[in-house]
């Protein structure tokens, strides 16, 4: 798994946004998108649902479950 894919993750389900994501990260929006598309990918199971470009972000328990731990694999690779 690339770190950056998992750190695009967790700040994005931190924001709540693609755009904000991408503006935090100085990339652009279809790099977030491109990684979490990969990162579903990877793992076989959609990791957030949303019901229109307006909604709000959802997680399902896969995308729960990888937040949680990459947020612990983020932080030991900090330290």
């Amino acid at each position: 798994m690339d770190e950056r894919d998992l750190a695009y993750f967790c700040k994005l389900i931190e924001l709540g946004s693609y755009t904000k994501t991408a503006t935090f990260f100085d990339v652009t929006q279809p790099t977030i998108s491109a990684s979490i598309k990969r990162l579903t990918l990877k793992y076989s199971d959609p990791l957030i649902t949303k019901e229109n470009r307006k909604s709000k972000l959802v997680l399902t328990a896969a995308g729960t479950i990888l937040y949680q731990k990459g947020l612990k694999i983020l932080e030991n690779i900090k330290s």
